[in-house]
């Protein structure tokens, strides 16, 4: 079980979590970094 492309919610107040996809447009509006999900990297 890897983490690669997910996102993991923690709930606190319930004690729990939940394991999400993360789509490609979510993680190019918040997820930093030059270079993420690009493919023409040099």
């Amino acid at each position: 079980m890897g983490y690669m492309n997910k996102i993991l919610r923690v709930n606190l107040t319930k004690n729990a979590f939940t394991e999400e996809k993360l789509d490609e447009k979510t993680a190019r509006n918040f997820v930093g970094g030059r270079g993420a999900w690009r493919q023409d990297n040099l």
